[in-house]
């Protein structure tokens, strides 16, 4: 069966979706979204031959789902907010140290390998020239940081990098590397569920216009089936009251 995921819709999708959840309260599409599927529990294969599939109503209970996950009616959210921000800024903190470790310690092989100036080892030197390049900032982005330090990880674990790195603490810093892209990545999907980020209102935005999109089609499959079999309760089953009133 498939299921809802965010990030395989398309940028021009997403884009659509964002600006229509925008214009609704997620309380509202959340309560929405519940009536629409307690009706499709009821009347769900009817709506299938009218175009509104199985697979739509599981999307619809899993954005429904995700935005209660998201904090939508919890009231613990401020104190997630407030514990998660202070992860996230120890996390690229020290991220940021230990980028700034691996950096200088490439430095120097860098140096070795072109003083021995061997095929290789120029070709090594130029590998971490290119990755020099593109470590030097992330602002305070977890998931910048994260990219960021995994491109160093994988320079160090190159062949003809690696031995000159190890004589320098390479190995200790690819394990302190190692354990920063973990908690980077760690704190950077929670912040996208803590509520008042910028990450978390359009998160929001895009489970409303999903949400809002199916039940409207919903409605609509409801509005054929209803007249279909002379039964305008199916039609009043789906009605859009938590959106529209």
């Amino acid at each position: 069966m498939a299921s809802l995921d965010l990030d395989a819709i398309s940028s021009r999708a997403r884009e659509g979706y964002i600006d229509l959840g925008t214009r609704f309260s997620s309380t509202s599409t959340f309560k929405q979204a519940s009536r629409t599927l307690a009706a499709l529990a009821e009347h769900g294969e009817l709506l299938a031959d009218h175009g509104f599939s199985q697979q739509d109503g599981v999307k619809l209970g899993d954005a429904r789902d995700m935005l209660e996950e998201a904090g939508v009616g919890r009231e613990a959210a401020i104190t997630d907010r407030k514990t998660t921000s202070k992860k996230y800024v120890e996390a690229v903190k020290i991220g940021k140290q230990v980028r700034a470790q691996g950096i200088s310690i490439l430095g120097g092989a860098q140096d070795d390998l072109n003083e021995r100036g061997g095929e290789d080892d120029l070709k090594a030197a130029n590998a971490i020239q290119a990755v020099l390049e593109q470590t030097s900032l992330s602002g305070t982005s977890a998931q910048r940081l994260a990219e960021q330090n995994t491109l160093l990880l994988n320079v160090l674990a190159r062949e003809g990098v690696a031995e000159v790195a190890n004589a320098r603490n390479g190995a200790a810093i690819v394990a302190m590397l190692q354990k920063s892209v973990e908690r980077l990545r760690k704190v950077a999907r929670e912040r996208v569920f803590t509520p008042g980020t910028p990450e978390h209102t359009q998160l929001l935005d895009l489970l409303d216009g999903v949400i809002i999109n199916l039940a409207r089609r919903a409605r609509k499959a409801a509005r054929s089936a209803a007249k279909a079999k002379g039964d305008p309760a199916i039609a009043e089953a789906f009605k859009l009251s938590d959106l529209y009133g």
